[in-house]
């Protein structure tokens, strides 16, 4: 019915979101644990305290700002060449 073609542009794009959104997470899973019986139990000791977590999100913005403008200048370099070629 719907015919959806994806660059790979696109599905490195999705892979950024998905991956920072995914560490995101872990600010909350963290400490979410399983012990060796296969209980699963919430250990406070683990918890990443607020300097902690102003440091990881800053890590965080630092990668996005690096990652997703790489990928799209790389593009948009590779799209340029190809326009510029003549076969």
């Amino acid at each position: 019915m719907f015919k959806m073609s994806f660059t790979m542009r696109t599905v490195l794009n999705i892979y950024g979101v998905f991956l920072i959104l995914g560490m995101l997470l872990t600010i909350y899973t963290h400490p979410i644990s399983i012990d060796r019986y296969g209980k699963v139990f919430f250990d406070s000791s683990i918890m990443m305290n607020a300097q902690e977590i102003k440091g990881f999100l800053s890590f965080l913005l630092l990668v996005g700002l690096i990652y997703f403008p790489a990928i799209n200048i790389y593009w948009i370099k590779k799209n340029r060449k190809e326009k510029t070629f003549i076969y």
